[in-house]
């Protein structure tokens, strides 16, 4: 018998449609299937598989996007507008998921895609 978890980690725009990163956004939908699929496969492994989805987050990968520093903390600024919590998440909040799902502090919980969104899903204001 084999144990364990994978945990993949996706964004808030496979969980709803984002204007101008439709390819993007697909992928990260793809991602979903993939993992409730696996999920299913391996399962009877007892090997759990779950997903995060984190909004707008200061990552690296922006940095290849181009923006200037400035730029970037007045787009953090304005996603912040459209939370519930009124601020965005950073990537220790995100790892902090990570290492839930990681753990065996649920051993039952597979499957699941969490967004990790500050409660934008919740709003009118997710696109």
């Amino acid at each position: 018998m084999s144990k364990g978890s994978i945990v993949n980690v996706s964004s808030d725009a496979g969980l709803h449609p984002i204007p101008r990163l439709a390819s993007y956004g697909i992928t990260k939908e793809a991602l979903h299937m993939f993992a409730k699929i696996i999920a299913v496969e391996f399962g009877e492994h007892i090997i759990r598989v779950n997903t995060v989805c984190p909004t707008s987050l200061k990552t690296p990968g922006y940095d290849t996007l181009g923006f200037i520093e400035q730029q970037f903390d007045e787009m953090l600024k304005n996603q912040a507008t459209k939370l519930l919590l009124l601020r965005c998440a950073n990537i220790s909040n995100v790892v902090n998921e990570i290492l839930f799902f990681a753990s065996n502090s649920d051993e039952f919980l597979t499957a699941h895609i969490l967004p990790i969104d500050q409660g934008l899903s919740l709003t009118t204001r997710a696109t």
